[in-house]
């Protein structure tokens, strides 16, 4: 991994160059106008010397699940690997509220784009730009809620996972992480997600599926 990674993704969607970084003393080497996501577990606020002064925006855990390893997948919603199908439906449901992503809790990102990350985020699937597998529950042709997945080597990432808000809370995300689990144990050996210290909900379901956590992490945002 390079030590300063470009950002398309929010270059893009807000015009302003956007890296993400680990290495702090790579930082003096961006030239302005740019937005920075710092991701360490250094608490920024307490170093001393530190000029930059970036803003806190969350603190994040990162889960993993050995999928070699037997577990009991359950299933209380139908769930189906797709292609490029339901894309109306999709786009629909990542534009409903989230309130825990970083970009949602940063209130200098321009409003549109806070406000519609996650559909362009998937917009990006369907361009061929993003993602390697997609998931979706489904009853009868209605999609009850979706999951995005990035293959990396041997492993699996959770890239992007959502319920409509009709089907929250009824077992939507646990089936849909189930049956990726079921579909991809024999070709990867983990499944990562990530999620903030906040997202209460997100983090009982993964402990609930098994996951466990691996590594954590301060996320801070700089804007020059």
């Amino acid at each position: 991994m390079k030590k300063i990674n470009i950002d398309n993704f929010t270059s893009v969607n807000t015009k302003i160059k956007s890296f993400i970084t680990t290495d702090l003393v790579e930082i003096k080497k961006l030239k302005k106008p740019f937005f920075l996501t710092i991701k360490t577990k250094i608490n920024l606020s307490k170093r001393s010397g530190f000029k930059l002064k970036p803003s806190f925006i969350s603190k994040n855990i990162i889960f993993s699940k050995n999928l070699k390893k037997k577990s009991t997948n359950i299933f209380l919603h139908d769930c189906k690997l797709v292609k490029r199908e339901f894309k109306k439906q999709i786009i629909n449901i990542a534009k409903e509220k989230t309130s825990n992503s970083r970009f949602v809790k940063d209130k200098k990102i321009p409003e549109n784009f806070r406000k519609n990350f996650r559909a362009l985020w998937m917009e990006n699937y369907f361009k061929n730009k993003r993602g390697d597998y997609l998931i979706v529950a489904l009853k009868k042709e209605i999609v009850k809620g979706f999951l995005l997945l990035i293959s990396n080597k041997k492993n699996l990432h959770i890239d992007l996972i959502a319920t409509k808000k009709k089907y929250q809370r009824q077992g939507v995300g646990e089936s849909l992480i189930n049956f990726a689990t079921y579909k991809f144990s024999k070709k990867f050996n983990y499944i990562v997600a990530g999620t903030q210290y906040d997202n209460i909900s997100a983090i009982k379901l993964y402990k609930k599926l098994g996951f466990k956590i691996v590594d954590r992490h301060n996320v801070y945002h700089f804007h020059k």
